[in-house]
């Protein structure tokens, strides 16, 4: 759960109720454009191990809809922007 002031400086950041601990390493699961860099998203540079599924986030999308006809929406508390 990320929260933010309005000018978008992050007032707490935590993983399943816990402060996010900045010696802690965290497994992220995101696509191959983003963890190299695309849309500014430099951080994800240099990980301390990184795990290449060969799965391309269009075919994840794919068979899920192949087996989903619909997707319920829901509203969660991720994002907190105050």
């Amino acid at each position: 759960q990320i929260k933010m002031d309005k000018s978008f400086k992050v007032i707490s950041a935590r993983i399943n109720g816990k402060p996010i601990q900045p010696d802690q390493n965290y497994f992220v699961a995101t696509s191959d454009y983003l963890q190299q860099g695309g849309d500014s998203m430099n951080f994800f540079n240099n990980p301390v191990n990184l795990y290449d599924i060969d799965y391309k986030l269009r075919n994840a999308i794919i068979d899920y809809f192949q087996k989903t006809d619909t997707i319920k929406s829901q509203q969660d508390d991720r994002f907190i922007k105050e």
